[in-house]
């Protein structure tokens, strides 16, 4: 029997390659892309819905390298253009010093070697590194292009303004340069969202731009996730099991591997068994609850900063977030209008003015507010950012829940626990 380690087919923080789910909704249009020259492509979805995972299996499956690179808040146009160029040092400095050949050209080759030297001259300095005037855009593009590389970006939304409409220059650039290097490409990874950004900032993408959004993953492929690690290990979940994790992992493939890895690691399976292990329903709630342990601070944080108001102010936030709750419920749908929010809230709340309503959206998507709802511009739609946060504003406001304390930043994981256990039965997966 083959032995696989834990920690390879379960992959809560990185791409999984064992436990791959080809994403049919999506597949065709990113193959697509991908193949098609020229194309600019911007793949956004929530966070830990499989973007990274999907595109980084097709990626490899049709290039034979990529570039990666990570934004962070504050991230420059310029600090990506010098990270792409450092890691272009593997296809020209290698070549050169192995006396091996990749394709790339003579005089390429050494054009890097001076934008490099140049490069160099700033390292040991005090002062910020700067890009050499030699590598321009298109400069870069033709380095990329002879690499036989695409560029991939990851979320690409944590940029400021004006580096957003750089980056779509820069694609526009790579797009251009696709006449000498047709597999030349960028792939920008961001939030829900973000898809029309780079449009906006560059009209002539519109119709040179691919924009793919990647869905929460459906119950089957939640479920596709855990029978290959089933494989894999020799390991079995109950059914019952199975269930409870697709419902907690809220269209999360990151959640479900976090939660599947935890139970095969809190009963000492770091790799392959020669007897099949069942988890049952005792092995999952521990795996939750070390789970919220590690979330719950974050999650009563998090509320605390979007239900804050000043002291004197008339109209409050959680009557918003209560109506998106019910409304989501009531009408099966994670993204509403303003107007249908505004509607639910006057239900309790007659007075209660829709720009106030509107106000309030607003803030909630900024940091502000901690950003617990994400927008759609072109739908003018409003929608939780994260299931876990949903579900734990949805017990704050559970008729059926009362806190042992009234302060709800007391609410403990075990609590949290417990109310999503009362609530599985309801769970549209466990009533099929």
């Amino acid at each position: 029997m083959k032995k696989y380690d834990t920690y390879r087919v379960f992959t809560p923080a990185q791409p999984a390659k064992l436990t791959f789910i080809d994403r049919e909704i999506v597949n065709e249009q990113l193959v697509d892309a991908l193949r098609t020259p020229g194309m600019q492509i911007v793949v956004y979805g929530y966070s830990g819905s499989g973007k990274t995972t999907l595109l980084t299996n097709k990626i490899n499956q049709l290039y034979e390298s990529y570039i990666p690179s990570q934004c962070t808040k504050g991230t420059t146009i310029d600090q990506l253009k010098l990270e792409a160029f450092d890691y272009l040092d593997r296809y020209y400095t290698t070549e050169l010093n192995e006396n091996v050949s990749n394709g790339i050209s003579a005089s390429l080759k050494s054009r890097y070697a001076e934008i490099k030297s140049e490069s160099k001259k700033q390292e040991g300095k005090t002062i910020k590194r700067i890009v050499p005037i030699q590598l321009s855009d298109q400069r870069l593009a033709e380095f990329v292009g002879e690499a036989k590389c695409c560029w991939k970006i990851e979320d690409f939304h944590k940029v400021e303004s004006d580096d957003k409409e750089r980056l779509a220059q820069l694609m526009k650039v790579f797009m251009d340069s696709s006449m000498n290097y047709p597999t030349t490409k960028i792939i920008a990874i961001g939030a829900v969202g973000t898809g029309k950004e780079v449009v906006a900032y560059d009209k002539e993408m519109s119709n040179r731009l691919s924009e793919i959004p990647v869905p929460l993953m459906s119950l089957d492929e939640l479920e596709m996730i855990i029978e290959k690690g089933e494989f894999l290990l020799n390991v079995k979940f109950l059914k019952e099991v199975k269930n409870r994790v697709i419902v907690y992992s809220s269209g999360l493939g990151a959640v479900c591997h976090q939660l599947c890895l935890s139970m095969c690691i809190n009963n000492g399976i770091y790799e392959t068994v020669e007897e099949t292990h069942t988890f049952t329903d005792s092995d999952l709630d521990k795996a939750i609850d070390n789970y919220l342990q590690k979330n719950s601070s974050s999650l009563k944080s998090s509320y605390d900063k979007a239900t804050k108001i000043t002291k004197g102010t008339v109209y409050g936030i959680k009557p918003i977030l209560k109506a998106i709750l019910s409304l989501t419920k009531e009408k099966k749908k994670d993204e509403l209008t303003p107007f249908e929010i505004h509607t639910e809230v006057q239900k309790e709340n007659p007075t209660y003015p829709l720009n106030t309503v509107r106000l309030y959206l607003n803030q909630l998507i900024s940091a502000e507010r901690a950003e617990i709802l994400r927008y759609n511009k072109d739908a003018d739609v409003y929608f939780f950012s994260n299931p876990f946060f949903k579900a734990f504003t949805e017990l704050s406001f559970s008729k059926d829940f009362k806190p042992s304390k009234t302060d709800i930043t007391r609410i403990s994981a075990d609590e949290i626990k417990a109310y999503l256990d009362a609530k599985k039965d309801m769970d549209e997966f466990l009533s099929m």
